[in-house]
């Protein structure tokens, strides 16, 4: 099953919705992340392997993550990593192994977020 930005939209008829995993998931974009924030009680989301996805997914995001895990987004970078860390106040979790362009240089200032 391939799941795409329209079926990431019918996500907005679940206002329950807390948790979602989209790992894999190739033909979701940028556009498909925005519709998440319909989905106000989301605090846990897997975005893993989604090669499509920029930072722009992540600087639109207006939830309050408990948990992402993002392993393998090469076009995620520093900077919507300091977004969702500044934004999300209880964010617990965060995996972005793999990425690319998230090095250990990174950490320093982001930890200065925590």
């Amino acid at each position: 099953l391939q799941l795409t930005d329209s079926f990431l939209l019918s996500l907005v008829n679940l206002p329950k919705l807390t948790s979602l995993k989209i790992p894999g998931c190739y033909l979701v974009t940028d556009i498909g992340i925005s519709h998440l924030n319909r989905c106000p009680l989301l605090s846990s989301l897997d975005l893993s392997y989604l090669n499509l996805i920029t930072d722009s997914s992540l600087l639109g995001l207006q939830l309050d993550l408990h948990s992402l895990t993002a392993r393998m987004c090469p076009q995620i970078t520093q900077l919507a990593l300091t977004s969702v860390i500044e934004r999300s106040t209880s964010l617990v979790c965060l995996d972005v192994s793999s990425c690319e362009s998230v090095t250990a240089g990174c950490f320093p200032s982001l930890s200065a977020h925590l």
